[in-house]
């Protein structure tokens, strides 16, 4: 009696999928090109295999998705309290190349992370059949396309801010004409028009050609409220006096608050009232608006102008101006010396 055996018949050849690696019931594996996941050889080879689907969801959803997310959520969050803090013109354009830097990266590693973890989920079920995590991972990216959308209505929503931003860091939005001089001899420079970038550079370029400057007189209906500030810190710094004879509005009075004397002539006005923008309203914008009257406060008060003359200055709308007396501005601390008849007194 012949009994059964397990050994192939001596004439008998194994099929191309047949053979010791089989692992499921004598079924052919996979090409290897068709093989999930699939290992990476390299950074680039990890970064495409995750935008294909190839990457485990456990590694393209936890490492990919959520750990790389949290760093690039702490930046931006990094980012909203630095623009509370956000002071000179080289902060401001530290501040916009970090945020554009930032935006540029992370609106396509963000779609990146989405559509390769869909895929990844897509991959999983069908190579193993489960869809339970697969389908949990794809609702979590569907609320995360959500929430990217929502990002980039936000960015739309304040590109006039940013635009206007990177306008004023690029230097591409002059606010009008001005002329930096020198004048008494060297003891003085005049500063004349707008409150523009570039004002204070050639204010520091002048001060290098006078040998003792004292004073600088300051002829401005206003401009940026970022370059008077600055500029205040410049007369700040180096000891000068600062002197009206004409008309000084808005962020050119920031500039003269500056002066370790502060000087008044006798057709002198000053003129102060809040932040205004060419911008249409909007939240963001208003936003921005505050921003710059909290600048201007913190200027007034490093000046030692009293508490009350500042809220009155401060009440006033963009739209208006309010031009104190000589009385007072001496009464607020605005102003410390009036020249009157080629008098220099202590204004009283």
């Amino acid at each position: 009696m012949t009994e059964p055996s397990n050994d192939r018949s001596a004439g008998s050849h194994p099929g191309p999928w047949e053979g010791a690696d089989d692992r499921v019931g004598g079924s052919a594996p996979p090409p290897e090109s068709d093989q999930w996941p699939k290992a990476s050889t390299g950074l680039v080879s990890y970064i495409a295999n995750h935008w294909r689907g190839d990457l485990s969801l456990a590694k393209s959803y936890w490492l990919n998705t959520f750990l790389l997310s949290l760093p690039i959520t702490m930046m931006f969050s990094s980012l909203e309290e630095l623009a509370q803090v956000v002071r000179t013109m080289e902060e401001t354009a530290l501040f916009f190349w970090l945020l554009a830097a930032l935006t540029v990266f992370a609106v396509p590693f963000t779609v990146w992370q989405l559509i390769g973890t869909w895929r990844s989920a897509t991959k999983r079920t069908m190579n193993t059949g489960k869809s339970g995590w697969s389908s949990v991972a794809k609702v979590v990216m569907v609320l995360g396309w959500l929430q990217f959308g929502g990002g980039l209505a936000q960015i739309a929503d304040e590109w006039p801010v940013y635009r206007e931003l990177g306008r004023y860091t690029l230097g591409l939005d002059p606010v009008g004409d001005y002329s930096v001089t020198v004048i008494d001899g060297g003891s003085g420079i005049a500063v004349r028009g707008a409150m523009a970038r570039g004002v204070v550079d050639d204010v520091r370029a002048a001060l290098t050609r006078t040998q003792e400057p004292i004073y600088v007189e300051l002829d401005s209906q206003g401009g940026r409220i970022g370059v008077g500030d600055s500029l205040n810190r410049l007369i700040r710094e180096r000891r000068l006096a600062t002197l009206v004879r004409g008309e000084c509005y808005s962020a050119c009075s920031l500039a003269f608050l500056g002066g370790q004397g502060r000087i008044l002539g006798e057709d002198g006005v000053i003129g102060f009232h809040q932040a205004a923008s060419s911008l249409e309203d909007s939240p963001s914008v208003r936003v921005m608006e505050g921003s710059a009257d909290e600048l201007q406060r913190t200027v007034m008060r490093e000046a030692g102008v009293r508490a009350w003359f500042i809220d009155e200055a401060m009440a006033t709308p963009s739209e208006r101006m309010w031009t104190p007396s000589r009385e007072v501005l001496a009464d607020g601390g605005a102003i410390t010396h009036t020249w009157i008849d080629g008098e220099l007194q202590l204004a009283r």
